[in-house]
């Protein structure tokens, strides 16, 4: 599944069968015996190899475990949230382009960080709005993004992509990768941890 929209692209896979079947003998080689055996291991094989969604817990005792399937045990985000997470994502660029340092501060947790190069961990709205605001007084215009990971679990979701600074002109100031932590805070996806990396050769 692909999704382009301007200035980004946000592109899913599917977990690989080299991925199932490298979990199933995993299983097999940590607690012995064939699928089917008289631990509960070999049901829990079977299990997996008909389930892409199986999301397990085990709970040791003796050569037993405990284990649980659930759908919403999957680490695969539903369309929602990825669609919630891509409109808190162009608020993001959109709140930056209008110089809204505050809007943007916003769209963090209340305890929200942010992590930029070279310098401390930046801690809280305030806090970010001020590092948000020196960007902006710096020349840095736009902020383009780029998605190539989003998955999560419950209530906390995870992104990873790439990022371009822009002045007025269009001229790149700066691009590198980013990781962002995302949770749900009063009903809405916001940034909760959020970290940045330059790309551009070091200046010396």
């Amino acid at each position: 599944m692909r999704w382009k929209r301007r200035g980004r692209q946000t592109t899913y896979t599917a977990v690989s069968d080299y991925f199932r079947l490298s979990v199933e003998a995993g299983l097999r080689l940590l607690f012995g015996g064939e699928a089917g055996g008289k631990s509960q291991l070999g049901r829990a094989v079977c299990e997996f190899k008909s389930s892409y969604k199986l999301r397990f817990w085990s709970s040791f005792k003796g050569w037993g475990c405990s284990l649980i399937n659930t759908e919403e045990a999957s680490m695969s985000i539903s369309m929602e949230v990825m669609d919630e997470i891509r409109a808190a994502d162009e608020a993001f660029t959109e709140a930056y382009h209008k110089g809204d340092a505050a809007g943007l501060a916003a769209l963090y947790t209340k305890d929200g960080e942010f992590m930029p190069p070279n310098t401390d961990i930046i801690k809280g709205r305030s806090a970010i709005e001020k590092q948000f605001q020196s960007f902006m007084d710096m020349g840095v215009k736009e902020i383009k993004l780029e998605t190539t990971e989003l998955d999560g679990f419950g209530n906390t979701a995870f992104e990873i992509g790439k990022y371009i600074l822009e002045d007025t002109d269009g001229m790149v100031l700066d691009r590198g990768k980013f990781m962002v932590i995302w949770k749900k805070e009063s009903d809405h996806w916001k940034l909760h941890r959020d970290m940045i990396n330059s790309s551009m050769p070091a200046l010396h």
